[in-house]
């Protein structure tokens, strides 16, 4: 039987037989497996450096599967009671019981490892099977599947293990764009289903790291760019998305109020103590700098903090950083008439990037390789 015409969406023109897309689609997934496999293969034997101690180690509320703990993980910020930084991730906490007190591995970090692991071979899945639908040719989605599955700037969310918040955030977003898609398609009973889906996705995400509530604008960012007069459906899944985020700001309300204010250092993000307008350009040029990584990731480095990114101060480096990010803003611009999906990539890749920018708000840090983590999709 044909398939359909290709569409602006991507959908392929090639005649296949009915079982013929099944089987590549399992052997891709198959290959993704054993690739992702390869190249993480020497991350299980790392240990607890840096924050894996205090937030593992030292932190008491994930040594024992107690009520007293999970009533304090849910109750206390996620750096507590060492400080506050303004993070509030409950999700990713009771992960990290589940490694310690649950599966009894303690200050073994293997387990920890197979964990982050399972969950970014998960999202590579979840990449590929979104890519099939948005993009719909089989090899560019394989392509950019496997191209993300083993991208060296993914590193420090892999194998780091408190780099486990971006593994599940990424899969929120991404499982969350799917089942908005499935609830989009359908009706009735069905379509509940997915909604709640949705909802449950979106939770958690949102309760493990604060980028997922982008899933909003992604939603949005898709119907906008394929908009096919379908307003119940988007209404839906924001409604769907919203309840979860509601809840969540009304928890960190209550958990900050009896919490000193968050403390950003200097050391750590140099834009805190700056003028308005240094801190958004140093902002701008540190994202050229992230698209630099994504596509010639020769130096990594797990610390980005004061003097390693210095503020802008109208070097010729500083110009070209700025004209690149602005030639990128045009180029998206660009891709909106020559291909839907590429625009959609490149905005995702923005707005899943936007909260951890320092362009809309100070955080703590700079930068980080670990804020490319689903970004680098789009990218």
């Amino acid at each position: 039987m044909k398939a359909r015409k290709k569409s602006q969406r991507g959908q392929s023109s090639e005649t296949v037989s009915p079982a013929r897309p099944d089987r590549r689609h399992l052997l891709a997934a198959v290959a993704l497996c054993v690739i992702t496999l390869l190249a993480f293969s020497n991350s299980f034997s790392a240990g607890f450096p840096l924050d894996n101690k205090g937030l593992i180690l030292q932190d008491a509320r994930v040594h024992e599967a107690s009520r007293q703990n999970i009533d304090l993980i849910f109750q206390r910020s996620y750096w507590w009671p060492r400080g506050n930084s303004g993070l509030y991730r409950p999700v990713t906490t009771l992960s990290y019981l589940f490694n310690y007190a649950i599966l009894g591995e303690g200050d073994h970090p293997a387990g920890y490892h197979w964990v982050n692991f399972l969950l970014h071979l998960g999202n590579v899945l979840l990449v590929y099977a979104l890519a099939i639908k948005l993009i719909g040719d089989f090899w560019p989605s394989a392509l950019l599947a496997a191209l993300w599955a083993v991208h060296p700037v993914h590193t420090e969310s892999v194998t780091n293990i408190v780099g486990r918040p971006d593994l599940l955030a990424g899969a929120a977003l991404l499982g969350g764009c799917l089942l908005y898609l499935k609830s989009a398609d359908a009706g009735g009973l069905a379509r509940i289903a997915w909604l709640a889906g949705l909802m449950a996705a979106t939770a958690a995400g949102v309760f493990s790291k604060e980028n997922a509530v982008m899933i909003v604008a992604v939603i949005v960012l898709y119907e906008l760019t394929w908009w096919r007069e379908r307003r119940l459906a988007l209404i839906l899944g924001c409604v769907a998305v919203l309840v979860p985020l509601e809840a969540l700001l009304y928890q960190r309300s209550f958990v900050f109020a009896g919490e000193p204010p968050a403390d950003f250092p200097f050391t750590d993000n140099p834009l805190v103590a700056a003028g308005f307008w240094p801190a958004k350009l140093t902002a701008l040029k540190v994202m050229a700098r992230y698209l630099g990584l994504t596509l010639w990731p020769l130096k990594l480095s797990a610390d980005y903090s004061y003097h390693e990114i210095p503020l802008v101060r109208g070097s010729v480096q500083d110009w070209a950083a700025l004209l690149l990010v602005a030639a990128a803003v045009a180029g998206v611009g660009f891709l909106y008439r020559r291909s839907r999906p590429a625009f959609f990539w490149s905005c995702f890749a923005f707005l899943t990037f936007l909260p951890t920018a320092n362009l809309l708000f100070p955080i703590g840090t700079i930068a980080a390789e670990r804020f490319l983590y689903v970004p680098s999709i789009g990218l």
